[in-house]
């Protein structure tokens, strides 16, 4: 039976998953170094987050000056966890749970900064 889900099951999924592992502690670089392409690419995923979460704090559903690099990391840690450091089967559950429980942290102000002195 094939799994759903991030990884997905079967022949050789253990493989990719050491293979990702790898390569992101490879991307690792110092910040004398330019961006890598990898780098780049996960700069533009929080970069189109953060229109995300600006919108759910105009509607009201986030307080104001909600860290959207912080909610995201927040969110999507346990999928790296289990997947890449613990190296277990995906469970299809947690992304959901992930998420739900990130965006009530933020709703809660987990994630929100206080406001600098040029905002007041």
């Amino acid at each position: 039976m094939k799994r759903s889900g991030f990884g997905g099951g079967g022949t050789g999924s253990a493989r990719r998953r050491r293979s990702r592992s790898s390569a992101l502690a490879a991307s690792r670089t110092s910040a004398s170094r330019p961006p890598t392409s990898l780098q780049r690419l996960w700069e533009n995923r929080y970069a189109r987050c953060e229109i995300v979460v600006s919108r759910a704090v105009r509607r009201g559903e986030l307080p104001p000056h909600t860290d959207a690099r912080r909610l995201l990391i927040a969110a999507t840690a346990p999928l790296y966890h289990q997947l890449l450091l613990l190296r277990t089967p995906s469970d299809p559950q947690l992304p959901g749970h992930a998420a739900r429980t990130a965006a009530l942290a933020a709703a809660a102000g987990a994630f929100a900064e206080a406001p600098s002195a040029r905002d007041v």
